[in-house]
């Protein structure tokens, strides 16, 4: 035998021992691994929760014109000063495990715990228990070994309202004189660009805008949402309003479990490329909070542009608009009309999951809008509210199904009403 033959009978058989131990000393730490892991999550545990709401009504009190909110971060803090977060899922409730065994639990210990709500941009708690003191206490034998003194108040919030919106300047200022529903005259601030915001309290405002000897007027009533006005001309001349209001809120055509291509002649209108859906079908947050009377809404299909017209000429009053999905907010919502082929309006906004906003257009003697989101997300559609003339010939008639006949300004939401295939 050679030293070259005889070095691997020296060196492979106490190799081999080792990795033997090696691997039995894997087994080992997994099978401890196991066992303390088994050990730490033993036991049962359950949900705290805090229910979120959209306050319509703004009373502070959740009630039957109130309806869940989707993405309202909330923070716990612990006995031992660190905190988590959680966000309340699409049927409004904002959970937070608890067990006295399972040491992953955001609850696992008595102590007093606290809750911080932290509504988006432009949105604020009005039931005034934004923040909550709640303590838990052992209790053997019940389902999680914690038990709390008293559960979670629900929290409400709703949007802060105002008027936005932007007026051509053209080189020459513009001032605004905004006569308030209780009768205050406010002057509010117009940028270099033509853009203003203001507060505005709920009700019927008269906005007057003048620039160099033109003015133009326009009546704005705010409700449940902030109001964005379609960009404002001075001096531009429009057809006359129409009279009869119609209100289109998609809720006629699909049970809650279906998509559906809303079809031509759908309340009197004809769509293309628009589908009608329930609220929860995507289990989105921009969906659940778009969704302004019961509950269902439409969108603009896989996000391209999508059309709305009639062969006569209607007015576009306004719309909730919003959208689905947090990504689609980079964007701006493209919406334009024309009269025939000539383009009379084009509108920017931007939209949000948070949820939507009132555009009104007041957009006259229209024959098509197109929306679209820059971005080609999917835009969330709810309450378009459209004016015809009913003096018109045999086409306008009764309200067809799925309108609603209104008086002239912006829909109510569920303040007055109770509360995957496609793409």
């Amino acid at each position: 035998m050679t030293a070259g033959e005889a070095l691997p009978r020296r060196v492979l058989p106490p190799l081999r021992r080792w990795l033997e131990l090696l691997v039995t000393a894997g087994l080992i730490a997994g099978g401890a691994w196991y066992v303390w892991d088994w050990w730490r999550n033993r036991g049962s545990e359950l949900n705290i929760s805090c229910f979120a709401y959209r306050d319509i009504n703004r009373n502070g009190i959740y009630d039957t014109a109130d309806r869940p909110y989707a993405g309202l971060e909330v923070a716990l803090f612990r006995p031992r000063g660190d905190a988590v977060g959680a966000v309340s899922n699409i049927s409004g409730f904002t959970n937070f495990p608890m067990s006295a065994t399972k040491w992953a639990a955001p609850i696992n210990e008595p102590g007093a715990y606290r809750i911080e709500a932290r509504p988006p941009k432009g949105w604020v708690v009005t039931s005034r228990n934004g923040e909550q003191e709640f303590s838990f206490k052992r209790l053997d034998g019940s389902p999680a070994g914690l038990v709390a003194e008293r559960t979670l108040i629900p929290v409400g919030i709703a949007p802060e309202l105002t008027i936005s919106g932007s007026v051509a300047v053209d080189g020459a200022p513009v001032t605004i004189r905004a006569l308030s529903p209780s009768g205050d005259l406010e002057y509010p601030k117009v940028e270099a660009s033509g853009a203003f915001t203001f507060p505005a309290e709920a009700g019927e405002w008269q906005l007057t805008f003048s620039q160099r000897a033109a003015q133009v007027v326009r009546r704005v009533t705010v409700r449940d949402y902030a109001v964005v006005l379609s960009r404002v001309v001075v001096g531009a001349t429009a057809p006359p309003s129409r009279t009869e209001s119609r209100v289109v809120d998609f809720d006629t055509l699909t049970p809650s479990d279906t998509l559906y291509e809303v079809p031509r002649g759908y309340a009197g209108l004809d769509w293309y490329n628009w589908v009608a859906t329930h609220q929860k079908m995507y289990k989105s947050d921009g969906m659940i909070n778009g969704t302004t009377s019961s509950e269902y809404f439409a969108y603009n299909s896989s996000g391209h542009p999508a059309t709305i017209s009639r062969a006569q000429p209607f007015d576009l009053a306004g719309t909730h608009i919003g959208v689905a999905w947090p990504n689609a907010e980079r964007f701006d919502i493209e919406v334009r009309a024309w009269r025939g082929t000539d383009l009379a309006y084009t509108d920017r906004l931007r939209g949000r999951v948070a949820g939507p906003v009132y555009f009104d257009a007041d957009y006259r003697g229209i024959t098509r809008i197109e929306m679209r989101s820059l971005g080609y997300w999917q835009v969330v559609l709810d309450d378009l509210m459209y004016r015809i003339d009913p003096t018109a010939p045999a086409a306008d008639g009764p309200a067809p199904a799925g309108a609603s006949a209104r008086p002239s300004a912006p829909p109510a939401t569920a303040a007055s009403r109770p509360a995957a295939a496609g793409s």
